[in-house]
């Protein structure tokens, strides 16, 4: 396993265990609707991965994380929808 492998468990983990504090019972960050594909960890860490890497936008992230990262995030959802859930409301 890569060092880059390894760093995107770690901030996977990271994010999803501080995720899980802040979402407390409900368990994900966002109340509304129904439970979405990608948790909310896996976006944050999609997002900050795509920041890293210093892409221009969330539309970017996704291309990349869809071509780079779909064996670890197989639930990737479509580009419309990856868009709107790192949109802040």
């Amino acid at each position: 396993m890569e060092d880059d492998e390894l760093r995107l468990i770690w901030l996977y983990c990271w994010l999803d265990g501080v995720v899980g504090a802040v979402a407390g019972e409900l368990g994900r960050l966002r109340g509304r609707g129904p439970a979405p594909k990608l948790t909310d960890a896996e976006v944050l860490t999609i997002m900050i991965w795509g920041e890293i890497l210093d892409l221009p936008s969330d539309a970017a992230i996704w291309r990349a994380a869809k071509s780079l990262l779909v064996g670890w995030f197989p639930c990737m959802v479509a580009e419309w929808n990856f868009v709107r859930r790192c949109a802040p409301t």
